[in-house]
């Protein structure tokens, strides 16, 4: 039975987006996180640059200590993928998920792990 972490709904949540990620993170990424998610399927290139976006919200958003907001409505477009690659992130102890927060609707979201923040290994 999964955790419901509802502390985590008090904590400001940011809507997933897509943005401009600076070589070092992907250097990071690429030889840090990228070998803990077990990305499966077609499109592999794909799924690692989405996944490398997923990480970076996380980071960004777990600096001040907020979260990560992103629909599982696989009836949207795009979103069944997304929802895997959170999934494998998740799986991968670099996330957790909790119910959606207040400011998200019913959005799940993911917290950013310590273990997952730049510079530690």
């Amino acid at each position: 039975m999964e955790h419901k972490r509802y502390y985590l709904r008090e904590k400001k949540s940011h809507i997933f987006q897509e943005r401009f990620i600076v070589n070092d993170f992907r250097e990071f990424f690429n030889q840090k996180v990228l070998k803990l998610l077990k990305l499966r399927g077609n499109k592999i290139a794909e799924q690692q640059e989405l996944a490398l976006q997923i990480v970076y919200s996380l980071v960004l958003a777990g600096l001040p200590r907020h979260v990560v907001s992103d629909t599982r409505d696989t009836g949207t477009s795009g979103v069944r993928q997304r929802v895997r690659i959170w999934d494998a992130v998740i799986e991968a102890g670099l996330a957790i998920k909790c119910l959606g927060s207040q400011e998200s609707g019913c959005n799940p979201n993911s917290s950013c792990s310590v273990h997952l923040q730049p510079g530690q290994s």
